[in-house]
């Protein structure tokens, strides 16, 4: 009797929530609220938000979207998914309790959610849980690319605190303004975030586990900031043609490169990259590549395509499985970075203040800490301004960097410009030159502890001495310098480079003279 009541009472509810859903029928116009009472939603095909119409979807929501396996119910024009076409403008904002999810109806794969020709509002997801979804594939949307579960094309969408796994496609933009920020976007089996000619910012995600990659920017303004990329089946984040600033992200154990560059003005900073294949690959262009920590990959620190001519400064290349690959046609510029290498290759260019072949001292390289450890030799041996031919390779300011310089690596210690090697403590205290830029002179202030006999030797960047100071006391100074040279003649504006030479060692910084 009581398993008799259990199965009536199962019987019910199951009635009671077939009752309760809402099905939308193909070619369906939909519009105005879904509520939580009405949940679940079923998409059966072709659902439309018009011009000038809004969908607002409450938290509890789950939308269902009628799922295939057959790849033919992928086409436009003999549809067997569920596809939501938002002309208009959809609100689907969850909470971090009540959460909206998109799902499929029965096994196999939905279509998709696209938004198109919005820019004039604002389309926002925020707590919700986009998972099975994949493409559907027609020229209805101008391009194929313009899919995925969430696609959007012509737009301006914001996406927050969202989840995206079991994807065909997750996230794919085209002429669109997009944020895309907290997100956790995992096991998916196709592309993750692509955005096409977009200006996307794409901030504080995780990024995992994904089949192809991470995040891929082709033609736009991207910027990927404080993302963890990791795991997934290609690259980590892919800039091809782009101005991408590419910054202050965490990205390991992608199986082929870290950060993948063809092109574009991009820029790498404050990236720490570990476990690939190759931790940058740059195939072409002359992206700027500063204050990065690639270390411990499998084959290559970073790999040089068949055009690439970029600029590295403050980085730190370690552990390694080799420091490069690269064909002789290949350039770059290395300038105040930590090599794993003796010297530089004769195609590449040396612009200052490299250290060659010692251990930059983590915390702990073991658990992945790569911050920089008290007698670190990258401590304040960066340069904050780093000029070649005339192009500003490096611009930092005061409050990006503690102490009297830029460390070496992604990572600001925090720890003072003075470091143990050898045994020798090493008391001394070399500051950044002032003014600077200069005009007419400049000071450099030192201080040196127990040292009889010293010397600051000034450079240009051909590596020529232009002008030396013998310094033959202890304690604190100043040395001012007029910008000419040993000879009294005015030297040309440009950067240079000042070195302290003592019985303990060389440390080096740099200037500006602005003539």
């Amino acid at each position: 009797m009581k398993l008799r009541a259990i199965s009536i009472f199962l019987t019910l509810l199951v009635t009671y929530n077939y009752i309760s859903a809402e099905e939308i029928p193909h070619n369906s116009i939909i519009h105005g609220r879904w509520s939580v009472e009405n949940s679940p939603y079923i998409v059966m095909g072709i659902a439309i938000v018009p011009e000038d119409s809004t969908l607002i979807i409450d938290p509890g929501v789950t939308v269902l979207l009628k799922s295939s396996t057959e790849y033919t119910d992928f086409y436009y024009e003999t549809i067997g998914v569920g596809l939501i076409k938002v002309y208009g403008n959809i609100i689907a904002k969850g909470t971090e309790t009540d959460s909206i999810t998109f799902s499929r109806n029965q096994d196999g794969l939905w279509g998709s959610i696209s938004i198109l020709n919005s820019n004039e509002r604002i389309s926002e997801f925020k707590f919700c849980k986009f998972e099975y979804g994949s493409y559907v594939d027609d020229e209805w949307c101008g391009l194929n690319y313009y899919s995925g579960a969430l696609g959007i094309e012509n737009s301006n969408v914001n996406i927050y605190n969202s989840t995206y796994q079991y994807n065909g496609a997750s996230i794919i933009s085209g002429n669109s303004i997009i944020k895309i920020n907290e997100c956790l976007i995992k096991s998916n089996n196709s592309n993750d975030i692509k955005v096409y000619e977009s200006n996307a910012q794409i901030k504080n995600n995780q990024l995992i586990n994904n089949q192809i990659h991470g995040i891929a920017s082709f033609g736009s303004t991207s910027e990927i900031l404080n993302n963890l990329v990791a795991n997934n089946g290609q690259y980590g984040i892919r800039s091809y043609e782009s101005n991408d600033s590419i910054a202050s992200n965490l990205i390991f154990d992608n199986q082929t490169s870290g950060i993948i560059i063809s092109g574009g003005n991009a820029i790498s900073y404050r990236n720490i990259i570990w476990g690939s294949n190759s931790g940058i690959r740059v195939n072409s262009g002359k992206p700027r590549i500063v204050n990065n920590t690639i270390v411990f990959n499998n084959y290559f620190g970073i790999y040089f395509g068949w055009q690439a001519q970029p600029y590295i400064v403050n980085s730190i290349f370690f552990g390694n499985q080799a420091m490069a690959y690269y064909n002789e046609q290949d350039t770059a510029i290395f300038a105040y970075s930590l090599l794993q290498s003796e010297s530089l290759p004769s195609n590449f260019l040396n612009g200052g203040g490299n250290i060659f072949n010692l251990d930059p001292s983590f915390v702990d390289e073991h658990k992945h800490d790569f911050a920089l450890s008290e007698d670190s030799p990258c401590i304040d041996s960066g340069a904050a301004f780093f000029i070649w031919e005339g192009d500003t390779i490096v611009q930092l300011s005061s409050e990006e960097y503690n102490d009297n310089a830029p460390d070496i690596g992604a990572i600001e210690s925090e720890h003072q410009g003075t470091f143990v090697e050898n045994n020798w403590i090493k008391s001394y205290r070399l500051n950044q030159n002032y003014p600077n830029p200069f005009y007419e002179s400049t000071n450099i202030e030192l201080n040196l502890i127990d040292c009889d006999e010293a010397y600051l030797v000034i450079y240009n960047l051909s590596g020529n001495a232009v002008k030396y100071f013998k310094i033959m006391r202890s304690g604190p100074q100043v040395i001012s310098w007029d910008g000419n040279d040993k000879n009294g003649n005015i030297l040309n504006g440009g950067i240079y480079i000042y070195r302290l030479y003592t019985k303990q060692g060389i440390y080096s910084k740099t200037m500006l003279m602005s003539r």
